[in-house]
């Protein structure tokens, strides 16, 4: 399983802090959509922070991919 990439454009940088994705990339590398995650949020399956200017959801990489891993071991 590879590194999730967190790097954004240059015109997005502003909106996402380092080591965090945007519920729309964490969605994304999950393969739900954002709205799926929100309520995995809300329900304590998997840790968000909220932006510093407190309106958007963050999601730590490290924490999308443990999720990720947890995810597969519960399959096999």
């Amino acid at each position: 399983m590879g590194k999730i990439e967190t790097t954004v454009p240059m015109k997005k940088r502003q909106n996402t802090l380092d080591g965090y994705l945007s519920e729309q990339q964490a969605a994304h590398a999950l393969g739900v959509w954002p709205a799926t995650l929100k309520v995995w949020a809300q329900k304590k399956k998997i840790k968000h922070y909220m932006h510093p200017n407190g309106t958007k959801r963050l999601y730590m990489a490290e924490d999308i991919e443990n999720f990720l891993k947890a995810t597969v071991v519960e399959k096999e």
